[in-house]
Order: structure tokens, then C-alpha cells, then sequence
């Protein structure tokens, strides 16, 4: 299974906490959110 995930500057802390989540479920994730807290 493969889901994508997104995000804004302000849930970068929340997609990291999905993302390690979804990994260790063996679940690939796609990041096509910022890594940066930094709004625009």
C-alpha cells in the first residue's frame, strides 16, 4: 500500500509523527508537503 501525504508550514510536526507511523506499518508514503515550519 502507498499513500500520499501533505501538509502546510504549520503541521510539519504532525506529518513527521504520521509518516514514522505509516512506515513502521510498512506502509510507503509519498511526502508532497513542506519539511519547513516556515510560513510562506
Amino acid at each position: 500500500m502507498t499513500i500520499s501525504i501533505g501538509n502546510d508550514h504549520a503541521g510539519k510536526d504532525l506529518k513527521f509523527e504520521i509518516t514514522t507511523y505509516l512506515q513502521s506499518r510498512e506502509i510507503k508514503v509519498i511526502n508532497v508537503g513542506t519539511d519547513d515550519d516556515i510560513s510562506v
